[in-house]
């Protein structure tokens, strides 16, 4: 900021030292020209408050653009990513794979008979088993290159990077396993637990695939899951 003011900070400086000097004769010229400088410097002074509270208001609305930018990647009540984020983290994710020649895994994960939950215990409870479902999942695959998102109303889908067949497998176990330990009481299930089918798929991205085949293996996993008596994993 201070660059912008070196020429009139410059005037002023000349403006104070003629006020000094004997240039001006008269009594009355000396109380004019002093009072043009003083109204200048506080115009000067003026200035740099407006531009320094200008750079102020600049940083605030850049945080809340940043913060806005990283509340919408989010879905509000599990607080995972939405799908939408998803979406664009796998494409990326996929160029990577596909330039280092590694494996990536997708897990679909759904939540067995939640409409039977839904009706049986009401909406605020169900809100919660997902919220539950959503911490277990995300404590289960937490790295920092891996994503889990909110796919769709009790659909959860997670990507595993850098990630073979047995460890896509031994993560959809483990989450799996832990939902069912969580022991929420669900009487319209055959499990009388809330229990979770998990359908995962894995492929070296190449040439003839695209990202969303990746997802439609998963998918097709998952419905076996479901037609197999759920609470299960299929590849």
């Amino acid at each position: 900021m201070g660059s912008i003011f070196i020429k009139e900070e410059e005037i002023l400086e000349n403006s104070v030292s003629i006020l000094e000097s004997s240039v001006i004769e008269t009594e009355k010229d000396r109380e004019l020209y002093g009072t043009l400088v003083g109204e200048y410097k506080e115009l000067l002074e003026q200035m740099k408050r407006m531009i320094k509270m200008a750079d102020i208001m600049e940083n605030k609305l850049n945080l809340v653009r940043r913060s806005i930018d990283e509340i919408s990647k989010f879905d509000f009540l599990t607080n995972v990513y939405n799908r939408r984020h998803f979406d664009m983290v796998l494409t990326e994710e996929w160029k990577k794979s596909k330039e280092a020649n590694n494996c990536l895994a997708i897990l679909m994960i759904d939540i067995d008979k939640f409409k039977e939950y839904n009706d049986k215990y009401g909406h605020v409870e169900g809100d919660k088993c997902l919220q539950n479902i959503s911490t277990i999942i995300k404590n289960v695959v937490n790295q920092s290159n891996n994503v889990v998102s909110r796919y769709g109303g009790e659909e959860f889908i997670a990507l595993i990077s850098n990630s073979d067949l047995e460890k896509a497998k031994y993560i959809a176990e483990n989450i799996r396993k832990d939902i069912e330990k969580l022991g929420i009481l669900h009487e319209a299930s055959e499990h009388r637990s809330v229990t979770v089918s998990i359908g995962v798929a894995v492929a070296i991205p190449n040439m003839q695939m695209q990202p969303e085949d990746l997802i439609v293996m998963a998918d097709q996993a998952l419905y076996r899951a479901k037609g197999s008596g759920r609470n299960r994993i299929e590849i």
